[in-house]
């Protein structure tokens, strides 16, 4: 009678310790995923960011509004010009780039004025994309919160109001300029 229970007792153990060990895998797996995406997702957000700057500086570079281009082209400047090279997010060359430094010394409206000169069609226009924040939404990884999932939905429906508006802005700075007979 004695002989059976060692192997039972064996076996009982072996299973709690094999399960608790695949359930320790399992939390670990989940938190580091849940941290790739949490770092994906920030980086993607600060590309975001970068491009929609970009595209006010865009849209607002040669134009009435260039006030807020010199806010936009401030910043800019002190992300490095490395940054923003990397991020491809304005059509400028490093000698450009480095040329547009002397703006920081000058008044708001003396950079303006500079800008003001500046012809919007010689410009980029780059799209806002948000495949990570897309993929999230689409199939959250558990543990999840639902007002982390609120707000991110909020954040992606801002992000595509934001790009319409970025695109019918373009359309109308492409009419305009064409009919002034500036567009190249």
């Amino acid at each position: 009678m004695h002989d059976w229970w060692s192997p039972l007792i064996g076996m009982i153990i072996g299973y709690l310790f094999a399960w608790s060990v695949f359930e320790l895998t399992e939390h670990r797996r989940r938190k580091r995923t849940q941290a790739a995406m949490r770092r994906a997702l920030v980086a993607e957000l600060d590309q975001a960011e970068l491009i929609l700057s970009a595209m006010v500086f865009n849209l607002s570079i040669g134009t009435d509004h260039v006030a807020d281009a010199v806010q936009e082209l401030r910043w800019f400047l002190q992300l490095g010009t490395e940054r923003i090279l990397r991020a491809g997010v304005l059509d400028l060359t490093t000698g450009e780039i480095e040329a547009m430094r002397h703006l920081q010394g000058q008044s708001d409206q003396g950079a303006a004025e500079v800008l003001r000169t500046l012809s919007p069609g010689q410009r980029a226009r780059p799209e806002l994309r948000v495949p990570v924040l897309d993929s999230l939404l689409a199939n959250p990884p558990v543990g999840f919160g639902q007002i982390e999932a609120q707000a991110l939905r909020a954040a992606r429906w801002q992000v595509q109001l934001l790009g319409d508006e970025a695109r019918a802005a373009g359309e109308w700075l492409r009419i305009h300029l064409h009919d002034r007979g500036s567009f190249r």
